[in-house]
């Protein structure tokens, strides 16, 4: 039975349970217009992705428009496996703070290139994270000659696994639709200005692009100065640099919406089963389909730059 009193019960035990708290002291915080970029494994280190730049204020609005504050050139790293930040502070000298800048995975480094911070635009030079070793260092590339010069807002991938390339952005005084390569392989190093016939994509600027290992570049949406990319949702361009052909197609009503921010995870199986010989194979399961499939001739390029 019972006690009338409860209180008298004897009380429970307690044990000590060790645990702690995640500040997570290391997260790069709330930002905007930075990279993100995937690196490959290595024999001492897992999967990471690499935070770098970007602004971490926003200022104005309205009619007036938005500013980007804060700019930085912070490096943040994130373990994969371990679902864990890390704040990176890169031997050598840094690239000045920077945002709408690109940044693209060479093996075990990452390469950057343009945007614009506090004093304006960034120069066009290329810098380099080397992660070689798991120790961090910056370096800056020479490049000789003419290059895409200052700007924001553009794209680059290494495609075919060899080839930088950078599509679009905006110099400051016009939005952009050039497309120029750099042979990682070849030095000096210089970047080759493309000259494909056909109907290139048009200016444009915070697009998306991703590249693949057999040399195709995929790119998407964007906007202009007028605004939001809404053409390419209408047709579909596939590219070919080397004999430029040019295969334009309708995509299915249930394209993506317009939008400044594209996900190439949207890609369509049915996209890219475009072969490199031309053919297209069928099949596919998604309900979207990309944009523009731009084909890059590893052949045609290695002609064209060296």
């Amino acid at each position: 039975m019972g006690s009338s009193k409860p209180w008298l019960s004897p009380a429970p035990s307690y044990q000590p349970f060790e645990s702690f708290w995640d500040t997570d002291e290391d997260a790069p915080g709330p930002r905007c217009a930075h990279t993100l970029t995937a690196v490959a494994p290595t024999k001492s280190h897992g999967p990471r992705l690499i935070l770098f730049g970007g602004a971490t204020a926003i200022e104005g609005g309205g009619g007036a428009g938005i500013r980007l504050a804060g700019v930085t050139n912070t490096v943040h790293s994130y373990d994969v496996l371990s679902k864990k930040w890390t704040k990176i502070k890169p031997a050598g000298e840094p690239p000045s703070p920077r945002a709408a800048h690109t940044a693209a995975a060479v093996g075990t480094m990452v390469v950057f290139q343009g945007g614009i911070g506090p004093a304006g635009h960034s120069t066009d030079d290329l810098y380099v994270l080397d992660m070689t070793n798991d120790k961090f260092k910056w370096h800056r590339v020479v490049v000789q000659g003419e290059g895409p010069g200052p700007r924001y807002g553009h794209v680059m991938d290494l495609v075919a696994q060899r080839y930088l390339v950078t599509v679009s952005g905006n110099d400051g005084k016009r939005v952009l639709s050039d497309a120029w390569a750099l042979d990682t392989a070849q030095k000096p190093y210089a970047w080759q200005k493309l000259t494909p016939e056909g109907d290139r994509p048009s200016a444009r600027m915070y697009a998306t692009a991703s590249a693949r290992s057999d040399g195709m570049l995929l790119l998407c949406g964007g906007r202009d100065i007028s605004g939001t990319i809404g053409a390419l949702c209408n047709m579909s361009s596939c590219l070919m640099y080397g004999d430029l052909v040019l295969d334009d197609f309708l995509i299915a009503e249930n394209s993506p919406a317009h939008s400044d921010s594209n996900s190439p995870a949207a890609i369509s199986e049915r996209a890219l089963a475009r072969n490199l010989d031309g053919s297209v194979s069928s099949g596919g399961s998604s309900s979207h389909d990309f944009p523009y499939l731009v084909r890059f001739m590893v052949s045609t390029c290695q002609h064209m730059l060296v």
